[in-house]
């Protein structure tokens, strides 16, 4: 077994790869277009997945022995980050991450924790592991995820009820932040997305009432930066460690 280096999709179907360019293992199998598991992705293979278990509170290695994956074109990972060789789903659907080690492992709920920081990360499935203190968990503000009715959609969405700049709430059409009965529309969570879209009329108002905050607290406008909408200086702002000059952008 090697480690491979992965990009994190929150709502990403499945797990892909670029199989070309990787050693195939001798545990690799295709899967035959015109079986069941191909109507989900294809082509498909399996292989073996090796995972942490927590087993009365001692890590163990456990393994996934037919883990469903996506072989995908080279071209693909051209735009991954640095070194990533496929992305890692994990969305609602059947042969996401935490639908199959579900299935794997009896007894473990189809749920999962993330924590994507700077630093090591993890990602967990199941409930119950004692990652954070009691202390901290307990701490922590919890956001319901909603779905549409039919329950089809792979992607997690939140119901943003308002927003507020500086405590104050915009005026804007909140229908627009909720699903409506199609699953159309919606706060959607994202981890490949690197900044927050908005609709055309909300962001319109966002931006016009986050410049006038940020000129109260001496931020001044620049350049844009590349295409982002506004873009505004931190001079003065900076904390200590920062380093050079940064700029805060409205996209």
């Amino acid at each position: 077994m090697a480690p491979t280096k992965l990009v994190v999709d929150l709502s990403g179907p499945f797990l892909w790869l670029d199989c070309a360019s990787r050693r195939v293992s001798s545990s690799h199998r295709p899967i035959p277009s015109g079986s069941l598991q191909c109507s989900r992705a294809r082509p498909l293979a399996e292989d073996i997945l090796a995972v942490e278990r927590v087993d009365r509170s001692d890590w163990v290695i456990a393994t996934v022995d037919r883990f469903l994956f996506s072989c995908a074109p080279p071209l693909l990972v051209n735009g991954l980050a640095s070194g990533a060789k496929g992305m890692l789903g994990l969305g609602r659907g059947r042969i996401s991450l935490p639908s199959q080690i579900a299935t794997s492992f009896g007894g473990v709920h189809r749920k999962f924790a993330a924590c994507l920081s700077s630093n090591d990360g993890f990602i967990v499935s199941g409930e119950g592991v004692p990652l954070l203190r009691s202390d901290v968990s307990n701490s922590l503000t919890y956001t319901p995820l909603i779905s549409n009715k039919e329950g089809t959609l792979e992607d997690y969405y939140i119901n943003v009820k308002s927003i507020k700049i500086n405590g104050k709430r915009l005026s804007l059409n909140t229908s627009k932040l909720t699903m409506d009965h199609r699953g159309n529309g919606g706060t959607k969570l994202s981890t490949i997305v690197p900044y927050t879209t908005m609709e055309t009329t909300i962001y319109e108002t966002f931006a016009k009432a986050y410049v006038t905050a940020a000129a109260a607290t001496n931020m001044t406008r620049v350049a844009s930066v590349r295409r982002s909408g506004s873009a505004l200086a931190l001079a003065g702002l900076e904390k200590p460690g920062w380093g050079r000059r940064r700029r805060r952008s409205i996209s």
